[in-house]
């Protein structure tokens, strides 16, 4: 079986490294001899580029690939991500869940993804699924304002026990092309962390497709923030087939969908303000799709709650700019 880290591995340094010019991505090499791949910081990146970053973030596992998804009489663009193997690649692998330093304008925090969170294996959401792993080589993926600097290696070295130079960094801000496009894909993780944390028994997760609009790109951070965001709170679909009796799914399912919360119909920036901007004082409601559907293989049954919310995806995308 090939670990998490050499699947993302063999994707950076066969489609990505090879391919830096038509990705319009570009690398350099800390001082201490570990990887940047800049690919939507001081670079455009593109549409490629956002799906092989998407990729890492999955672990190397599933597919992804570029759509339409209806939102209220319109056909916006989405990302779709097909996963049969849900558990490793989001819980192990894509959950930002490795904190990075502030960064930019604004001083926001930076968030990791990747299988260096498997073979880390220290925070909370890594642990909500026993797999694990070893390897010689890995990669972190980094939603940050700047590119990514020697501390941040050495400390993917320290946790995972690799060499330096055996240490990716892959790095895109949030209103990118890249960043909007992986951030949108990720309903898989915030999905199958909300089945976690209400109790759903998580082996019995077969197979995971889901779909989100891509918000449009934008300079400003704070306001990309908000615009991919809303892609998962409004614009975002999860479609789950599990093996259990019908009670579990209609236990959890009122806990799944965003709508179905008191927050329903604010924007992200206004629940981060409330916050005073601290993204780890957000109620934990905020981490919810706007529909997910699960079918049971063992009843034929399809449940469903949520809808896609056109009117808070035309604000946040179209309105809410300088």
């Amino acid at each position: 079986m090939q670990t998490l880290s050499e699947r993302t591995v063999n994707i950076i340094e066969e489609r990505i490294l090879p391919h830096l010019w038509e990705l319009n991505c570009e690398r350099h090499t800390l001082k201490n001899g570990a990887t940047v791949i800049d690919m939507g910081i001081n670079v455009p990146g593109g549409r490629e580029a956002a799906l092989l970053f998407t990729l890492v973030t999955l672990g190397g596992l599933g597919d992804v690939g570029y759509g339409l998804i209806p939102v209220g009489g319109k056909m916006l663009e989405s990302i779709e991500v097909r996963l049969d193997r849900p558990q490793e690649a989001a819980l192990s692998s894509q959950f930002s869940a490795w904190k990075i330093k502030p960064t930019g304008e604004y001083q926001l925090p930076g968030f990791a993804s990747g299988p260096a969170r498997a073979i880390a294996y220290r925070d909370p959401i890594a642990k909500m699924w026993p797999y694990r792993e070893t390897y010689s080589k890995t990669a972190l993926a980094i939603q940050t304002a700047e590119l990514p600097d020697e501390p941040i290696a050495e400390e993917v070295c320290s946790a995972c026990g690799v060499e330096l130079q055996n240490v990716y960094l892959l790095a895109a801000k949030t209103g990118s092309l890249v960043g909007c496009v992986q951030i949108a894909a990720r309903m898989a993780e915030v999905s199958l962390w909300g089945l976690g944390y209400n109790g759903f028994p998580l082996d019995q997760v077969l197979s995971f497709s889901g779909s989100a609009a891509i918000p449009p790109v934008i300079s400003d951070e704070l306001i990309a923030m908000d615009r991919v965001n809303s892609s998962t709170l409004y614009g975002s679909v999860a479609r789950y087939i599990v093996n259990c009796e019908d009670a579990e799914i209609e236990r959890v399912l009122p806990h799944m969908a965003f709508s179905g919360t008191k927050h329903n119909k604010k924007t992200f920036a206004e629940l981060y303000d409330a916050a005073e901007r601290d993204i780890f004082k957000m109620d934990t409601d905020v981490h919810k799709v706007a529909r997910i559907e699960m079918t049971n293989l063992r009843t034929g049954k399809t449940f469903y709650a949520g809808a896609l919310d056109a009117e808070m995806l035309v604000q946040s995308y179209y309105e809410n700019v300088k």
